[in-house]
Order: C-alpha cells, then structure tokens, then sequence
C-alpha cells in the first residue's frame, strides 16, 4: 500500500508520476486530495 511502501521513503522523495511534474512524497502526503482520502480510510 501507499503507506506501507512509499510513505517511509520520507516526505523529500522525489515521486515522477505518469502523469503531471515531478511531485515529493510530502507534497503529495498534505496535498493530494486521493491520498488523503485513503489515509482517512480505515483499514481492516
């Protein structure tokens, strides 16, 4: 998952997505609409 793969490469990873410029982990961590809906989903 999200969180369990990218998230502990810290927030200064630099993330080049398919889509879009270049982005970091903390930038999409606090920005990203889609991320933060899944972080706010509890997981079973």
């Amino acid at each position: 998952s999200i969180t369990e793969v990218l998230f502990p490469l810290g927030d200064d990873a630099i993330v080049h997505p398919g889509h879009g410029p270049d982005t970091t982990i903390g930038r999409e961590r606090t920005t990203n609409p889609f991320v933060l809906e899944f972080v706010a989903t509890p997981r079973d």
